[in-house]
């Protein structure tokens, strides 16, 4: 990973993936057409990163919407899970997490198990969101691994 010294220049490496396709992004390395649940796709990551850990994971992922409420939670709360699963090869030490997800009755269990590699997880509901909409993220802070 290539860091500048010019204080006024972004630092770090960004990489973004997508099912579908999407323009380039100034300063980061994008992965269209690619699903990040996949194998191939988080072996690139890491690949990507020379094999370096990450700062941050920030997943906007979401499954297409069914129009069955809970089949659509069940389906976000699997990726999330697979964005947890992630994290404990790809963060640092002190790391954070940052998912997507659609309110429901899934949604302590993926709290409690980011509450076991995290110091701090919370709800967090951004202020450009409708007050109606089920759309939260969970922020895990402080990566810790798996505690035993």
């Amino acid at each position: 990973m290539v860091v500048s010294k010019d204080i006024n220049k972004p630092k770090g490496t960004v990489i973004g993936v997508d099912l579908q396709y999407f323009s380039p992004v100034d300063g980061a390395t994008i992965l269209p057409q690619s699903d990040f649940t996949t194998e191939a796709t988080q072996t690139k990551i890491k690949d990507l990163l020379c094999h370096q850990k990450a700062d941050v994971l920030l997943s906007d992922m979401a499954p297409r919407a069914t129009g069955l409420r809970s089949h659509n939670h069940e389906a976000i709360i699997e990726l999330c899970f697979y964005v947890l699963r992630f994290s404990l090869v790809i963060l640092k030490p002190e790391g954070t997490m940052l998912c997507k997800l659609w309110m429901g009755g899934d949604q302590s269990r993926l709290e409690k198990a980011m509450q076991t590699v995290f110091q701090h997880v919370r709800v967090v509901k951004p202020e450009a969101s409708r007050e109606d909409s089920a759309e939260i993220f969970l922020l895990g802070r402080k990566f810790t691994g798996i505690k035993n």
